[in-house]
């Protein structure tokens, strides 16, 4: 077993990554992710990217941490 962590942009992901995102999404949440909520979620931060924490056993997508920058005033 090949244990691997990357860490990305919302704009380096890959659409095969976004996709996993969006299933782990439904998995967790019990509740559909549709790429365009998932582009406005993660997409639209004042810095206009997120960064997200993506774990890879044996090259398949079992889990991820997504952190979405906001601005404090």
């Amino acid at each position: 077993m090949a244990l691997e962590f990357q860490v990305k942009t919302t704009g380096e992901v890959t659409s095969e990554e976004i996709t996993g995102l969006m299933r782990l999404f439904e998995l967790v949440f019990r509740k559909p992710c549709p790429e365009d909520l998932f582009q406005r979620k993660f997409g639209r931060s004042h810095l206009g990217r997120s960064v997200h924490s993506l774990m890879f056993l044996d090259g398949e997508l079992i889990g991820a941490f997504s952190a979405i920058p906001v601005r404090y005033k």
